[in-house]
């Protein structure tokens, strides 16, 4: 299984279109993807498509789901971390940005907002928060990694997952079983996949970046 942090800078473009030849092409040529994954959300959707165009594997089936998507952060959304941190202070949006429990005051209209647009209205509005932590936000990708990531590598299958920053810290501390301390110090490279490899009894035998 390999994943990829899809995220873009807001004036730097698409990581997944500045490095396929050196991350993606020469060193994952040989690797036979089965069937990728990722969120809902345009970012991480159009860099799956670039990553299988350099691996001229367009045709894969893709599967989105909104438990792929980046944590929402509440009443941070839409701010830079500058901006978080003139209005709010340095020490409060490092806890609610890094930490594992950390969360912002959340957005009251957002899970209505939401479930207003097509892409959600399959989703219970119960389950449209107006902001999460990395907690909520590994709560909310788990089922996904157990109940199709976890089902189709185990039945031999290989799978691509392309997500966000957030998701895949959450979801890297519970792979390698990261302790819930040291998660403000947890980093995912962007544009750098990551190779796992998972036994018949479904637990994570070897691990690869692919720098």
């Amino acid at each position: 299984m390999g994943k990829c942090p899809a995220d873009a800078e807001r004036s730097g473009g698409n990581p997944a279109r500045s490095k396929p030849d050196k991350t993606v092409r020469d060193q994952c040529a040989t690797t036979i993807i089965d069937g990728a994954c990722t969120s809902v959300l345009n970012r991480a959707i159009h860099s799956l498509w670039l990553i299988m165009e350099a691996l001229n594997q367009l045709w894969l089936p893709v599967d989105k789901s909104w438990r792929l998507n980046e944590r929402h952060y509440g009443a941070l959304q839409g701010m830079n971390k500058d901006e978080a941190t003139q209005q709010i202070g340095q020490k409060i949006v490092y806890h609610w940005r890094r930490s594992y429990r950390g969360i912002s005051l959340p957005l009251p209209e957002a899970p209505a907002s939401l479930h207003r647009e097509a892409r959600y209205r399959h989703v219970s509005l119960t389950d449209l928060l107006g902001g999460e932590s990395l907690e909520i936000t590994q709560r909310r990708l788990l089922p996904y990694w157990h109940h199709v990531i976890v089902l189709r590598v185990a039945s031999g299958e290989t799978m691509l997952l392309v997500s966000h920053a957030n998701t895949l810290r959450a979801l890297t501390m519970f792979i390698e079983q990261i302790d819930e301390n040291k998660v403000p110090d947890l980093h995912v490279l962007t544009g750098i996949p990551v190779l796992y490899e998972m036994n018949e009894k479904r637990a994570i035998t070897a691990r690869y970046s692919l720098e």
